[in-house]
């Protein structure tokens, strides 16, 4: 992964990093007078400038693209919340060895 994410691959998707990039501040601005989530909006930018650079694209799956994305991104909510919560072993070591 290291290898495949190097400066010598990444220089040649320029133009589509700032393609991504700027579709997502456009879609900013066109939401000028309401709440934007910016994590959210990073979190897709990123996903899908990664998954162009990795697979490629056509037209059709950047629909399929956003699909993905939005399940994507509620599995890593989950996730989130789910490293978030307190085991009780944390607060008691003993309990430890039974993991809950």
């Amino acid at each position: 992964m290291s290898h495949m994410l190097s400066n010598a691959n990444i220089d040649p998707c320029y133009a589509l990093r700032k393609e991504k990039v700027h579709k997502s501040l456009n879609y900013i601005y066109g939401k000028a007078r309401s709440a934007v989530d910016l994590g959210k909006v990073a979190f897709f930018t990123s996903i899908n400038t990664l998954k162009c650079m990795i697979w490629g694209r056509t037209r059709q799956e950047e629909k399929e693209a956003t699909d993905i994305g939005v399940e994507f991104w509620k599995v890593v909510i989950e996730i989130m919340g789910l490293l978030a919560k307190p085991k009780v072993s944390n607060f008691f070591p003993v309990l430890a060895r039974f993991d809950i």
